[in-house]
C-alpha cells in the first residue's frame, strides 16, 4: 500500500508539473504559424506551419477542440473548452482532420500541417468554430524520478499551443450592441465591464478603442485593445488613469473591424458601435 501511494504522489507531481510550469522553463514546446485561421467555402483545408526550435527532437500532435476565450476572475481571459459542444453550438471539430496527425520533427526540422474541413450536405450559412491544439513534447530521455524510494518515474513534460479556427459559408455576419458600461476606479486604474451582445452568425474580431475626453472636447486618454468576441459578454478592459485630475469627464467606448496586425481579408466588416457615458474621477 506504501508503494502504490507513492506512485500515485509521484503521478501526481508529473501532471502538476506539466501544466503548471511555463514550458520556457525546459525550453521546450514548438513554434505555430499562423496564430490563427480562417477558411472561406468553396475552399476545404487550409495549412499550418510547425517548427522546432530546439537542438533535440521533439514529438507533435494535433487535436482538435470546440471553445472560445471567455473573461476569468482576474479580468484576464481564458479559454472555455465544451467538450461535447452543447446542441446547437457552431462547432466545426467534427468535420476536421490533420495530415499528418502527429509527427517527429529532428532538430530545427518544420512540419507543415494540412487542415481539411469536410462540412456536410446543406450547412446553415454562418460561421463555424474549432480550436487548433498542437501538443508537443521533447523525444530526449526526461531525468528520472526517485525520491528516495524503489519506484523510478520517467516525466514528460507536454507544451500547448492553441490555434483559433473559424470556417465560414453562405455569407456570415456579425455585429455587437453595447447594452452599458461598468466604471470601479482603484489604485490609479479604472476597470471598465462593458455589457456587449454580439449578433448575428459570426464571431466579431477587431479592435475596442476607449477614450476619456474633458468638457471641452480634448482626449485626455485613448486606449486600443485587439477583441474576439465570440459570446455575449462583460468584456473587461483596464485604463490608466493616474495622469488625470479629479473632475468630470466623457468616456467613449467605440468597437471597430479594424485589428492592427490582421489582415483586412479576414475581418467582417461592421460600422463602429459606440457608446458614451459621463464619468467622474473623484
Amino acid at each position: 500500500m506504501h508503494l502504490i501511494q507513492r506512485l500515485i504522489s509521484l503521478i501526481l507531481l508529473g501532471m502538476f508539473l506539466a501544466v503548471s510550469i511555463p514550458s520556457n522553463v525546459f525550453a521546450g514546446g514548438v513554434q505555430v504559424f499562423p496564430v490563427y485561421l480562417f477558411l472561406n467555402a468553396p475552399t476545404r483545408s487550409v495549412t499550418l506551419s510547425v517548427t522546432n526550435p530546439l537542438e533535440r527532437p521533439q514529438e507533435a500532435w494535433v487535436e482538435f477542440r470546440y471553445g472560445y476565450p471567455v473573461p476569468g476572475d482576474s479580468g484576464k481571459f481564458a479559454m472555455r473548452y465544451v467538450d461535447p459542444p452543447y446542441t446547437g453550438e457552431p462547432s466545426a471539430v467534427p468535420w476536421m482532420k490533420a495530415y499528418p496527425q502527429r509527427f517527429i520533427m529532428g532538430p530545427k526540422e518544420s512540419q507543415v500541417i494540412r487542415v481539411v474541413v469536410a462540412p456536410p450536405l446543406g450547412v446553415q450559412p454562418g460561421e463555424y468554430w474549432a480550436r487548433v491544439v498542437v501538443s508537443s513534447t521533447d523525444q530526449t530521455t526526461a531525468k528520472p524520478a526517485n525520491p528516495g524510494g524503489g519506484i523510478t518515474m520517467k516525466l514528460k513534460y507536454i507544451n500547448q499551443i492553441d490555434v483559433p479556427f473559424h470556417f465560414r459559408t453562405g455569407g456570415p455576419k456579425t455585429g455587437l450592441l453595447i447594452r452599458g458600461v461598468q466604471t470601479t476606479l482603484a489604485a490609479g486604474k479604472m476597470n471598465l465591464g462593458i455589457d456587449v451582445n454580439r449578433t448575428g452568425n459570426a464571431a466579431f474580431w477587431g479592435k475596442l478603442t476607449v477614450t476619456i475626453r474633458n468638457r471641452d472636447g480634448k482626449i485626455l486618454k485613448n486606449d486600443d485593445h485587439p477583441v474576439a468576441i465570440y459570446k455575449d459578454l462583460l468584456y473587461p478592459a483596464s485604463i490608466d488613469i493616474t495622469t488625470i485630475p479629479p473632475g468630470t469627464y466623457t468616456l467613449d467606448v467605440v468597437f471597430t473591424s479594424r485589428r492592427p496586425g490582421m489582415q483586412s481579408r479576414y475581418l467582417l466588416t461592421i460600422d463602429p458601435v459606440r457608446f458614451s457615458q459621463e464619468l467622474v474621477i473623484p
